[in-house]
């Protein structure tokens, strides 16, 4: 690692990590919305939407045109204390990157135009925020523990401040924060770190100024007496947070309390999912976590309660707080737990160089500089249990809870009523209330280890995980109606219990080890993924081995599981883009399978038993040929010794199966949709029927959808940053054993709505008559090399990758490959793959929101 200190006060980091292609630049400016004084409410939010807009060197789009033409991509994200612009693409281009971010940050233009625009985009994005129940309750949990402190405020501002921000405002508070000795430039990648500080130096170097002194003195309120916030309005889904201010992001006692947090709620074997959701059955959703900016904190629980129960589910909640405070401390064990957990958190979190940037970057805004990670991994294991109950006692006080609530608006719940039930559970009892990598090898082997297991494996030995995925046909595509949801629950119970290890043994197992196992499955496969770290694995393939070849399914699980599938059936109709999307599926797929939800019908799930579930795994798995691929740095020929032998039972003659890639449904029928829901926006999908996994035009439609998308693509150009017509616009496609769909999303506001719609069929209409430029196809070509790249960087990606490509019949070196498969898309086969979905197709239009009648 290179540390170096330009003249001009800019901080750099640079690490070299030849593990991937990949490169990952950011710069750390020392300003956020706390920084923001009256009338200037949301302007770094502004800022970090403007600044990739263009320079006196580079046209307005012409920035994002090029990063992407790179094959990279670049964003931005504003906190209370930081703005963040961070860029991640192949290396061989991190010199050109520097030159760009350089560029951007010292040379913005803010064209005058173009900030109009961005401002309805904005506002498009605040009104995104307040159609959330999510946001509402933050926002009211934020107000009041930092009330009267520049927290209190949205970061991305007020309708007003953002409507009134000058050209000359933004470059006046540039000039106070955007200075070198305000800055933190982060490099991490496949580059020679001694070249690169010298592209750094002269990109940065040159820069002159100092910034305003940023130190902030918050007062932070004291908080005396708890507090209720209801929020009514058209939801289905009820919701609670229950919050407490919380230390500051060094203080002694926040690693305590964020340990008490795990233990209460993180994982399936966390108080709050064993006792609120699974034994009493009262919620699907519950967890509790800490965030911990420099200035305080917010410890918070939060669920989804069921409606009929919802004040049984606060007291529960309430319940465990006691419990933790007053009677049942966090124990030995689940200490330990935590800290394994927080160790795979970080290992997990670094598998990749933007991942690495962003650790480093964290680092470096903290005394501790580059040693905090290390610092905070040691205090984390220095840690006892009498530690955290004493942090548990300073900061969970009955006398400093902030309740925030989403209640339908015809509920007859009161704030006096949220309050009464947290504070009938949470009451302390009579007797206490007086009291580096290297080079990863592209080898992948495969081998038939029984006749009916085929077995791949890539050793790569940057990082200490192992990744196994095993796959198998079924999926949405394989149930029959009585059957609607099925694949979805036995994914949820895999791993849940074996004949050996109860519900409860396995969780002390993995969770305890910081390893993960689960079930997963989708439209057209059913599988388990299992990740630990190296050192675990001859202690637990033999649980993951079980978990698929003797499990059994809990009842308490599968309760849990049906919850889970009746609660998202809820909340589907609370997110009115959900409900298009849902709406747009059953319209283009008609009888068709892909037509359901994945988690079924709420009858067919109720009808459901884990006798007759069982049966059924039973049955998929010995009739099945799977497919196990794993990721790794152990060498093949013990791992595939021990799947071998592990795997023998299954044993029968069955080979992988063919032709399970078809082009169906054949066609799809025109239909207009509108469904009504009081919101903000109106939320809108078009489209048609899409390609299927093995179509010769699968790498044209990619190419054709990165055209369409990204920063640089016509949708946002032509509709976002030209027309501002919303902040959400994005085009649509998906692939399946069956076809996919094709089409186009935008979220806006109702009066922008035609404008929309002709729009988004203008974009379509100029690229089937008249075709794509060179320059969008290199562009397109080149960001989905580098974002493939990118995602193949960690080894679960790959894992999943080649064993569902292989039981496709794509191959399981699909994703090595794709490089070359795009550099075979032209102009002309981007312009027949257009015009063979959007001409020789009919289109399925869906509208959700505040419209009562067509647009058009």
């Amino acid at each position: 690692m290179l540390r170096k200190r330009l003249e001009n006060g800019i901080d750099v980091v640079i690490q070299e990590n030849q593990f991937s292609k990949m490169f990952a630049l950011q710069c750390w400016i020392g300003v956020g919305s706390l920084h923001e004084e009256e009338g200037e409410e949301g302007i770094s939010h502004c800022i970090e939407h403007m600044l990739f807009k263009g320079t006196k060197r580079f046209a307005v789009g012409e920035i994002s045109r090029r990063v992407e033409f790179l094959g990279g991509e670049m964003n931005a994200y504003t906190s209370f204390e930081h703005t963040v612009f961070y860029l991640t693409l192949p290396a061989a281009h991190a010199a050109e990157a520097i030159d760009i971010l350089a560029d951007s940050i010292f040379n913005s233009s803010f064209d005058p135009e173009e900030l109009e625009r961005e401002k309805e985009v904005i506002l498009e994005e605040l009104k995104r925020n307040e159609d959330s129940p999510g946001y509402m309750l933050g926002r009211k949990v934020f107000g009041s523990i930092y009330e009267g402190t520049p927290a209190s405020k949205p970061i991305i501002g007020f309708e007003e401040t953002i409507r009134n921000y000058s050209r000359e405002q933004i470059f006046a508070f540039m000039k106070k924060w955007y200075q070198p000795d305000n800055m933190k430039v982060v490099a991490v990648g496949a580059v020679n770190a001694e070249s690169l500080v010298q592209d750094i130096q002269k990109a940065f170097g040159s820069a002159q100024g100092k910034a305003k002194d940023r130190t902030l003195d918050l007062k932070l309120p004291k908080i005396r007496q708890p507090q209720v916030h209801v929020v009514t309005g058209d939801f289905e889904q009820p919701r609670i947070e229950i919050a407490f201010p919380a230390p500051a992001l060094l203080h002694e006692d926040l690693l305590p309390l964020d340990l008490a947090a795990f233990a209460l709620g993180s994982g399936e074997s966390s108080r709050l999912h064993r006792r609120v959701r699974d034994e009493q059955q009262l919620t699907s959703v519950v967890g509790a976590s800490v965030y911990a900016p420099s200035f305080g904190g917010v410890f918070e629980l939060s669920a989804m309660p069921h409606a009929e129960s919802y004040l049984e589910c606060v007291t529960a909640l309430g319940t465990e707080l006691a419990r933790l405070k007053y009677e049942e401390p966090v124990t030995r064990e689940e200490l330990e737990r935590a800290r394994a957990n927080a160790k795979a958190d970080r290992i997990y979190s670094e598998e990749t160089v933007s991942g690495q940037a962003r650790s480093l970057g964290h680092a470096l805004q903290t005394p501790h500089d580059l040693l905090h990670d290390y610092v905070v991994e040691a205090q984390i294991n220095r840690l006892n249990t009498y530690e955290v109950e004493q942090a548990v006692q300073r900061w969970i006080r009955e006398d400093s809870c902030i309740m925030a609530c989403v209640l339908p608006k015809d509920s007859r719940i009161s704030a006096d009523d949220v309050r009464k039930a947290v504070l009938k559970g949470f009451k302390a009892p009579a007797a206490a209330a007086g009291a580096s990598g290297k080079q990863a090898t592209r080898a992948i082997h495969v081998a038939k280890i029984t006749p009916q297991v085929t077995f791949i494996y890539k050793q790569q030995n940057h990082n200490d995980l192992m990744n196994i995925t095993a796959v198998c046909s079924g999926g949405l595509r394989s149930e029959t109606p009585d059957q609607a949801g099925m694949y979805h629950i036995l994914a949820d119970l895999l791993g849940s219990a074996t004949a050996t290890h109860n519900y409860a043994d396995m969780l002390r197992r993995l969770e305890g080890q910081g390893a993960v196992l689960g079930g997963f499955s989708g439209k057209d496969t059913i599988g388990v993924k299992f990740q630990c770290l190296s050192e675990q694995v001859e202690d637990l393939l033999p649980l993951w081995a079980e978990a698929i070849l003797d499990p059994r399914f809990p009842d308490m699980q599968l309760q849990t599981a049906q919850m889970e599938v009746f609660d998202n059936i809820q909340a589907e109709k609370d997110s009115p883009s959900a409900l298009a999307m849902r709406r747009f599926q059953q319209e283009v797929y008609g009888k068709h399978p892909y037509a359901k939800p994945v988690w079924g019908s709420e009858e067919a799930v109720k009808g459901f038993s884990c006798d007759a579930l069982l049966e059924e795994f039973n049955a998929i798995r010995d009739r099945s040929h799977w497919i196990i691929s794993a990721v790794g740095r152990l060498p093949f020929e013990p791992m595939a010794r021990m799947m071998e032998r592990l795997l023998q039972p299954l044993h029968r003659p069955i080979e992988r199966p063919t032709n399970i890639v078809q082009a169906l449904p054949a066609g799809v029928k025109a239909q207009a949709v509108h469904l009504s829901k009081d919101r903000e926006q109106v939320h809108l999908v078009m489209g048609t029927l899409g390609l299927n996994w093995n179509d010769k035009d699968r790498y044209a439609l990619d190419v054709l959808g990165n055209v369409l998308g990204g920063s640089g693509g016509r949708f946002f150009v032509k509709l976002r940053d030209e027309q501002s017509l919303a902040y959400s616009v994005a085009p649509l496609h998906s692939y399946g054993c069956h076809r996919g769909i094709f089409g186009a999303y935008m979220a806006c506001s109702p009066h922008k709505l035609k404008d929309a719609e002709i729009g988004i069929r203008n974009v379509w209409n100029d690229i089937c008559q008249n075709g794509v430029s060179q320059d969008e196809i290199d562009r397109a070509r080149n960001y989905l090399i580098g974002g493939h790249e990118s995602d193949m960087q960690r080894g679960d990606a790959q894992a999943m990758s080649m064993a569902l490509m292989e039981l496709y019949g794509l191959g399981y070196d699909d994703f090595e490959n794709y490089a070359n498969r795009l550099h075979e898309v032209d102009r002309a086969a981007v312009q027949n793959v257009a015009r063979r979905l959007l001409v020789a197709q009919e289109q399925v239009v869906v509208r959700v929101g505040p419209v009562s009648e067509s647009p058009s």
